[in-house]
């Protein structure tokens, strides 16, 4: 799975958090036609989702999956195999998994101060069944809201087409042998609690709590250090005695002489020719 189809799973997935409370463990229903697509690409749906949605998942399928894929007979022997590995979804009519049943009064006999032999209790009933269609299994369970947020993964177009019409469900398919994560609907975006835009802007701009004040986010300089301060290094090294050099002896051994030229330029010269 590339980078790309990444991010938008986990912006997709952001929006399911905010919006429906859609969070880890994450509950994917998973139809027949999904199974045999699978099986078909030889992908092992519990190794390749949690990588898709980031996080754990329950993969589980309905019974009347199951039944129907018994039907198709050899052709999808190894879906069959792997829906009966997979856990079955209580198919109720009830959102809640035990609002079925009847709830046992306690007779009144019980009250007064001599109790009586009371009758047997009536067992509890089972839950109404829906049809054996795994289409209006998954649809049922799905319904009213997702109240088990519930993700599904699907290759029928009608059960896609479906899921769509519902706010708050998210749906996986299959796409050039990549499993992928379809963006939010519009049912999903219209009637969800917060806009698409407000959850960017949460997602963008940070909270003030953290903000790094601005006088924290100032380089910190280095404050010097009021006092004496200690001496120079450098004076502390001991002065070098200056080694004069020996004046340079002349070629004559003596002092030099000056001699003084005699001729026109002197004065008495010239007066005594």
């Amino acid at each position: 799975m590339r980078i790309g189809k990444k991010s938008r799973a986990r912006r997709a997935l952001a929006f399911y958090r905010c919006a429906y409370g859609i969070k880890q463990p994450f509950r994917v229903v998973v139809d027949g036609t999904a199974l045999q697509a699978a099986a078909n690409m030889k992908v092992d749906l519990r190794e390749e989702l949690p990588k898709v949605l980031g996080g754990q998942v329950e993969v589980m399928v309905t019974r009347a999956v199951v039944a129907e894929l018994r039907q198709l007979g050899r052709e999808s022997k190894s879906a069959t195999a792997m829906a009966k590995r997979l856990p079955k979804l209580d198919a109720t009519s009830s959102s809640q998994p035990g609002a079925a049943f009847e709830s046992v009064r306690v007779h009144p006999r019980l009250a007064s101060p001599h109790p009586l032999p009371l009758p047997p209790i009536p067992r509890a009933r089972a839950p109404p069944r829906l049809s054996g269609n795994p289409l209006d299994q998954i649809t049922a369970a799905v319904g009213d809201g997702n109240p088990r947020k519930l993700c599904v993964m699907t290759e029928d177009a009608s059960l896609q087409a479906h899921v769509v019409r519902q706010p708050g469900v998210p749906l996986l398919r299959f796409s050039r042998q990549n499993l992928i994560l379809e963006p939010p609907t519009r049912a999903s975006k219209t009637t969800a609690e917060i806009t698409t835009e407000e959850l960017a802007h949460v997602q963008t701009v940070p909270s003030r709590a953290s903000e790094p004040d601005a006088e924290s986010a100032r380089p910190t300089e280095k404050k010097r250090k009021l006092g004496s301060k200690e001496p120079n290094p450098l004076s502390r090294l001991k002065k070098k005695k200056k080694v004069s050099a020996p004046p340079a002896p002349d070629e004559g051994g003596g002092k030099r002489r000056r001699r003084r030229r005699s001729g026109t330029g002197s004065p008495t010269a010239k007066t005594s020719s």
